[in-house]
This record gives structure tokens, C-alpha cells and sequence, in this order.
């Protein structure tokens, strides 16, 4: 009697090789690629070891419309190590305003990284205030302040001068009144500074040498920016005996009465302002 009889063979049980973390499995010595293994159907002892690697991340710096990038990216650390600092550099007339993680300083290092990192720098306009104000004796026309993109203009603002005052200029040294402040790259601020208006001598008009009757009337040039005239008769070309006056009078003209007929008299007039400058003789 024969029998036909095999013997079984026994296969393993699954073993899995586990990284520490930050490490990652690479291989069995036998080359294995499955970090879970069970090896079936053995015919020989087997001893085998799992290699590990440290974990590499990538670090990604992007910078978004209007800046750049100042350092390294991408970069390539081992987990838990730094990357290098890096800066988000905005163009003439941006600033940065934060990292799309949030971090809000321009310039970074990551430090202690544990998984990739892909981040964008975001950049805003910069804007201006420009500001204008008026100094005694006068007011502003038009918007202030006012906000400016850079390289944008502001709208005309003027410098008034209150009445009995002029316009000088601002404190820049704009000698318009009128101002409309082009591309601007910088805030502005300036004062229009005003002066008193001192008022012109009036001229007299031509008059006869000899005063016939006992009144004659006198006349003069309006001054512009005078509210009232004065005038004086004299005897005597230095006006050293003042035979009247006329008070102060809104009228370009006044008439002396009781005079001496033909008798030559000299005349001499002033103007003042709203504000009580008032002008030569």
C-alpha cells in the first residue's frame, strides 16, 4: 500500500515597519517596499531590517500682484529643522499688509516645520492724506483733507482771504492760491498764511489854485479795498497849519466850506481799510 502525502508549509504573520515621526518608511533590506509585509510559503530563516528617512517639506513663498519675493523659495528642510528668512518687498507705492496664513510680519522664518508650507505675501496701495489749513485772516475752499491713492492727484482746494486780508502763500512755498496737488507720493499737510491789505494812496484830482468862493469840493481816485477816506485842508504846503478836515468819509469826494475866496489852499488825502490800516498821505 503507497500513499502520496505532502508536507505543509507555514507562512508568517504581517509585520509592519512603523516611522517615529517626522521619518517615513523607505524599504525592507530585501528590498520590500511595503511597509506591511507577510512572507508566505518560507523554506529559510528570514531576517530582514526596515530602513527609515527623515521627512523633507517643502516651503513655497509667493508673492501676490504689486511685490516680490527677497530670499530663497522654494526650500527644501528636514522636519523640525528652520527655514531661511524670506521678505515680501513691495513695489514704490504698495505696502504689505500680511501672508495668506496670516503672519503679518513681511520678513519670516519657519522654524520648527512639520509639513509643507505654500504661503502668498498680499500688497495694498498706499494711500496719502492731504491736509490744508488756513491761517489768520482767511479760509479754505474745498475738501480737507482728502485721501490720495499714490501716484493719484488731489482735487483744487483755494486759500481765501477774509475781507481787509490777502493771500500770501503756503507754507511749501506755493505762491497760488489755487492748488491741485499732483501725483503724490507722500502725505501733505500745509497752512496758507494770510496778511493784512494796506490800503493805496488816493489821488487828487487836479484842482484850481486860486479858491473861488467860500466851499470847494474836492475829488479823488477810489481806492479798492478802502472803506473810508480823510482829508485835509492846509494853508501851507507842509501842512503845518490845518485849516480843516474831513473826517473819515465813505465818498471819493468832500467839500470845504468857509474858505477865503482866492486863496490857495493845499489839500492831502487817506484811505483805511475794514481792518484800520491805513495808507500814506
Amino acid at each position: 500500500m503507497t500513499c502520496d502525502c505532502k508536507l505543509a508549509i507555514p507562512d508568517g504573520t504581517a509585520v509592519t515597519a512603523v516611522p517615529d515621526t517626522g521619518y517615513h518608511f523607505v524599504e525592507w533590506s530585501d528590498s520590500v517596499a511595503t511597509a506591511t509585509r507577510t512572507d508566505t510559503n518560507v523554506t529559510a530563516d528570514i531576517s530582514v531590517t526596515a530602513s527609515f528617512a527623515i521627512n523633507e517639506y517643502t516651503l513655497t513663498y509667493t508673492a501676490g500682484a504689486n511685490g516680490t519675493i527677497s530670499g530663497t523659495s522654494p526650500q527644501t528642510v528636514n522636519h523640525g529643522s528652520d527655514g531661511t528668512a524670506v521678505t515680501a518687498v513691495p513695489d514704490t507705492g504698495y505696502h504689505f499688509v500680511e501672508w495668506s496664513d496670516s503672519v503679518a510680519t513681511a520678513t519670516r522664518t519657519d522654524t520648527n516645520v512639520t509639513a509643507d508650507i505654500s504661503v502668498t505675501a498680499s500688497f495694498a496701495i498706499n494711500e496719502y492724506t492731504l491736509t490744508y489749513t488756513a491761517g489768520t485772516g482767511g479760509t479754505i475752499s474745498g475738501t480737507t483733507p482728502q485721501t490720495v491713492n499714490h501716484g493719484s492727484d488731489g482735487s483744487a482746494v483755494t486759500a481765501v482771504p477774509d475781507t481787509g486780508y490777502h493771500f500770501v502763500e503756503w507754507s511749501d512755498s506755493v505762491a497760488t492760491a489755487t492748488r491741485t496737488d499732483t501725483n503724490v507720493t507722500a502725505d501733505i499737510s500745509v497752512t496758507a498764511s494770510f496778511a493784512p491789505t494796506m490800503p493805496s494812496t488816493p489821488t487828487l484830482y487836479p484842482e484850481p489854485n486860486c479858491t473861488s468862493g467860500l466851499c470847494n469840493t474836492i475829488y479823488w481816485t477810489p481806492v479798492v479795498d478802502a472803506q473810508d477816506y480823510y482829508v485835509e485842508c492846509a494853508s501851507d504846503p507842509c501842512f503845518t497849519t490845518i485849516v480843516s478836515n474831513s473826517g473819515w468819509v465813505t465818498d471819493p469826494n468832500y467839500e470845504f466850506c468857509g474858505l477865503t475866496s482866492c486863496q490857495t489852499y493845499w489839500y492831502r488825502v487817506k484811505s483805511r481799510t475794514v481792518l484800520a490800516y491805513e495808507s500814506d498821505w
